[in-house]
């Protein structure tokens, strides 16, 4: 898996405070709540925590819905997304949704952190 240029900028509190807290925003916008002391400075680690809730969250009712109003308050296209879950024919698809909110959030956060 290919990191993003972005991932260094987490070693800054600033960004990863912001970046945690919209993590922590969008979920609870979708009905998720996430807990804070699991979301660290390392993406690989995120990533696999996010999986497991989003794995739970799928075996909920409701969940899918909830899974998806993430993915769009993230502004995860559902199209990038079917792109990506074809593409990954072996992935676990949990591992997949994972890292799309996670790379887009971070991509958003640093975003705003370059041009503030």
């Amino acid at each position: 898996m290919s990191i993003l240029p972005e991932e260094k900028y987490l070693s800054q509190e600033e960004v990863f405070t912001a970046f945690k807290n919209q993590l922590i925003k969008d979920a609870n916008t979708g009905g998720i709540t996430l807990n804070e002391q699991f979301i660290t400075k390392n993406l690989q680690s995120n990533i696999r925590y996010f999986a497991d809730i989003i794995k739970c969250i799928s075996d909920t009712a409701n969940g899918f819905e909830k899974i998806q109003r993430w993915l769009y308050r993230v502004d995860v296209p559902e199209s990038f997304l079917k792109q990506k879950l074809q593409q990954s024919n072996n992935t676990d698809y949990y591992h997949t949704i994972a890292e799309l909110i996670i790379k887009r959030t971070l991509q958003k956060i640093v975003t705003r952190y370059l041009y503030k």
